[in-house]
């Protein structure tokens, strides 16, 4: 399960005016994105439905349905993405190589190492480790 709401789906801001001379910020964090995406996708519950003589237990089960399908959507929001975890695995791995064998990478990996710390904003010398 997703560990939280998402954040703010439609924050916005604005300055609103106290007296001649003085402004106040404001801010609306409007809905969570878990609210947003459970909307969403009880809308493409309900599209095939009836709405109108839609009974009470039907329409819970709907609801809760729309707020799972919300957390399924979160939860994978919330996981890196593949290339992110196969960089990771390869900036670990070029990183030991490098650490072991006094900065040799081998040809393959010297080549992919600046790519791969430019990707995920790491340094590629080691000294800066």
């Amino acid at each position: 399960m997703a560990s939280g709401d998402g954040g703010p789906a439609f924050p916005v801001s604005w300055s609103e005016q106290v007296d001649r001379d003085t402004y106040e910020a404001v801010v609306a964090k409007g809905m969570s994105l878990r609210t947003w995406l459970a909307g969403r996708a009880m809308q493409a519950l309900v599209r095939p439905v009836d709405i109108v003589n839609l009974p009470g237990e039907r329409a819970a089960e709907l609801a809760r349905d729309a707020c799972l399908l919300a957390d399924a959507m979160l939860e994978v929001l919330e996981q890196p993405s593949r290339t992110r975890m196969l960089f990771e695995i390869l900036y670990e791995a070029c990183k030991a190589d490098m650490q072991s064998r006094s900065g040799d990478c081998g040809a393959a990996l010297e080549k992919a190492w600046p790519l791969v710390c430019e990707a995920l904003g790491r340094p590629t010398k080691p000294t800066d480790w």
